[in-house]
């Protein structure tokens, strides 16, 4: 990569906040707004419909808040500056992919070290996160459900979530100390012990997406595509007897 390319990229990472211009209140009530609806209505209509169908209806419906939060009072023409959504260029497809590549091996050696440093303390664990367990013991209709709520819904609302909301929050403080705190928060906000570090990485690789790119599209897209992988693997792994 060129000298001038390189400043661009670190720059872009981390000499400026990602400008945002809505209100700290809007942007505080999208967040916690939407992290009630997903997870209280959820837990709520998991009776009535089904864990997966609640998963997903409901982390619509919080999606759907905090985007009309954003857009609502928005002028005609600057709904998607605010939501932070622009035109996807080729270079930034590429730049997901890449990041993709990344993430999935960095994970799975940061996983390993932590595992191996939770048993030597003795901390109990869960080895696989609930809806990874729910995959690999069910049908295609169950796996077309979760990839519906893990690479569609999911990935939309936890961007507009940590990379839009609580970022834009936390970036008034330095921009540093932001992209730590949201992948930190990001990490712990999944209650998944095991997962911590990687999700930590995730969240920040995300973040730097967002930032380098300027476009809430290009976290989504790569959010998506992780998520997909993990649960195509997982299945296919299942199904083929090889787990």
């Amino acid at each position: 990569m060129k000298k001038h390319s390189f400043t661009f990229f670190s720059r872009r990472m981390f000499a400026r906040p990602w400008r945002c211009p809505v209100p700290c209140t809007i942007l505080l009530a999208g967040v916690i707004g939407s992290l009630i609806i997903s997870f209280y209505g959820g837990s709520k209509l998991a009776d009535l419909t089904g864990t997966l169908n609640a998963l997903i209806i409901c982390s619509a419906g919080a999606l759907f808040f905090f985007g009309a939060l954003l857009a609502l009072p928005s002028p005609a023409g600057e709904v998607c500056a605010k939501i932070g959504l622009k035109k996807i260029r080729m270079k930034d497809l590429q730049l997901c992919v890449l990041a993709l590549f990344i993430i999935l091996p960095g994970s799975a050696l940061l996983t390993c070290f932590w595992q191996q440093f939770l048993e030597i303390l003795n901390i109990p664990f869960e080895k696989e996160q609930s809806l990874l367990n729910v995959v690999r013991h069910g049908n295609k209709a169950t796996f077309l459900q979760l990839l519906v709520l893990t690479a569609g819904v999911i990935p939309c609302l936890e961007e507009l979530i940590f990379r839009r909301g609580l970022y834009a929050l936390l970036a008034r403080t330095g921009p540093h100390a932001a992209m730590i705190v949201t992948a930190l928060i990001f990490s712990v906000a999944h209650g998944f012990l095991l997962g911590v570090p990687a999700l930590f990485f995730m969240g920040l690789t995300f973040q730097v997406i967002c930032n380098v790119t300027r476009n809430l599209w290009c976290s989504i897209i790569t959010h998506a595509l992780l998520n997909a992988t993990v649960l195509g693997v997982t299945f296919t792994a299942a199904k083929c007897g090889l787990n």
